[in-house]
């Protein structure tokens, strides 16, 4: 027959066992729960440099952005580094508290008038989730009660920190300051070359037109015959005055470094993607840029100085376990839809 105090002594290893075992079960399952709902949040999803962008961030701003997750990261490869370059010289721009009070201001002046003209039936949108912008006269004023209102709401629905989303608008407004920085360096004259181009899809073609420019038809109206065919990759043929900035590299590597006035090239590959022939027309030394050609040159001025700055910067894009690869782009696609069915 068993004492007392081995029967106590069974069921307090029992009991101990009995904790011990719902410990360990407790434990597994947080770190389950950490390791599935909480470790890819606080992960580094984009790291610019010494800038790292966290997946909760990255998850925020895919879920009120209507491009694909992929292009939203380089969105934010593209602010990053902005945010690290543009208020260093020869930028040297700076965005203040002040600054950024008024944009914002200004945002819920536009956000808060287009809501009301559409409200009225009187406000079509220009696109998916793009409201029109108001009109100088119908832009109306903002009491502080209504902007309060207003702000508290935006970062209820875009689920942003103040912190995050003034930090947003900071950007922008460095990005605004560095396209004009930018568009102002533009040169107004330049060396520039007119240029007749016919451009196929085919060596074999390219080597059709060849052999007939070859036997004395006239450059400029093969090519209109072929734009009249549709057979042209690029519609235009005569192009006009170009500098070197305003045509592809492979284009003015042959037309400014190769060519001779009146002269024309043999078939090249032009951005492994099409065929052309060039006909070098007139050449320039210092000639004002064509107005369309200024603006088009204004215009790509950002995307141009980015394409080289990325060459300055050490970029890292991760993911859940090897970078952003298809299980991690699954995940995201799971976590935005989601998100967006409980903002509905």
């Amino acid at each position: 027959m068993k004492s007392k105090n081995s029967e106590t002594s069974s069921s307090g290893r029992i009991i101990i066992l009995t904790v011990l075992v719902v410990f360990i079960i407790a434990v597994i399952t947080g770190v389950i729960i950490y390791a599935d709902k909480v470790a890819p949040l606080r992960a580094t999803v984009v790291q610019v440099d010494d800038l790292e962008v966290s997946m909760r961030y990255f998850l925020k701003r895919a879920a009120h952005a209507f491009d694909d997750p992929r292009t939203v990261l380089q969105t934010i490869v593209t602010e990053e580094i902005v945010k690290k370059v543009a208020p260093n010289p020869p930028y040297s721009i700076k965005v203040g508290e002040t600054d950024i009070d008024r944009a914002l201001r200004e945002i819920a002046i536009n956000r808060i008038a287009t809501d009301e003209k559409t409200a009225s039936g009187e406000g079509p949108t220009t696109g998916e989730g793009e409201a029109a912008v108001p009109a100088p006269e119908d832009v109306r004023t903002l009491t502080e009660a209504e902007f309060k209102t207003w702000y508290k709401q935006e970062l209820a629905d875009t689920g942003f920190t103040d912190e995050e989303y003034r930090e947003s608008v900071r950007v922008s407004l460095l990005q605004v300051g560095l396209n004009s920085y930018l568009a102002g360096k533009i040169p107004t004259v330049a060396e520039q070359v007119h240029l007749y181009i016919i451009t196929l899809n085919s060596k074999q073609q390219a080597d059709d037109i060849m052999k007939r420019l070859d036997a004395g038809e006239d450059f400029l109206k093969v090519g209109e015959e072929l734009k009249s065919n549709d057979q042209l990759v690029v519609q235009n043929v005569d192009i006009g005055w170009r500098p070197r900035s305003a045509i592809s590299a492979s284009i003015a590597n042959v037309a400014f470094d190769q060519l001779e006035v009146g002269k024309y090239s043999p078939p090249f590959v032009v951005n492994q993607q099409y065929y052309a022939i060039i006909k070098l027309v007139e050449r320039a030394k210092a000639r004002q840029v064509d107005d369309d050609v200024l603006q088009m040159l204004k215009s790509n001025a950002f995307d141009s100085w980015m394409q080289q700055e990325f060459r300055y910067h050490n970029i890292a894009i991760h993911g859940i376990h090897n970078g952003y690869d298809e299980e991690t782009d699954a995940w995201v696609t799971w976590q935005l839809q989601k998100m967006r069915e409980k903002n509905r």
